[in-house]
């Protein structure tokens, strides 16, 4: 099933909502965790996804050996830098915006660098996500409902 997804193409949301909630191997976890902080960031910014991290029982370390795990060193790097800023509350729209540039490169047209990343991650690593790939066949995932929003 990841093997034939192509990486230039949107992750399906079916995989990403399964691995939400099926994620048991390490390899499943990293995947998870680098998938659920990028869409927070696309979605909120880098306050967004960092806020979501440090106030809750998931620390943001394992979301930065993640990224370094799927070959994405200076996106962990860019985040950790976000990290120091955040905690001493200052701006973060500068770092949001070097974020976006890596994922799209300046074109949203452009598929994005790290869900490519994360799906190659995936393909190379595919017998570890059996898990994920048994929820996703059997339609084991929870959708959301957004109230004609999204």
């Amino acid at each position: 099933m990841l093997v034939e997804l192509d990486p230039d193409q949107e992750l399906p949301d079916a995989i990403y909502l399964a691995s939400l909630d099926h994620a048991v191997m390490p390899e499943e976890i990293a995947f998870r965790d680098v998938l659920v902080f990028h869409r927070d960031c696309l979605n909120g910014g880098l306050d967004q996804a960092i806020f979501n991290r440090e106030n809750t029982e998931q620390a943001l370390a394992p979301v930065l050996g993640a990224y370094r795990s799927m070959g994405l060193s200076t996106v962990a790097s860019l985040i950790d830098e976000a990290s120091i800023l955040w905690r001493s509350e200052g701006d973060l729209d500068e770092l949001t915006d070097r974020y976006v540039q890596f994922t799209y490169g300046g074109n949203n047209d452009r598929p994005d660098a790290v869900e490519r990343a994360v799906v190659r991650y995936a393909q190379l690593h595919e017998p570890a996500f059996t898990s994920i790939v048994t929820a996703v066949k059997r339609g084991d995932f929870k959708t959301f409902d957004f109230g004609g929003f999204g």
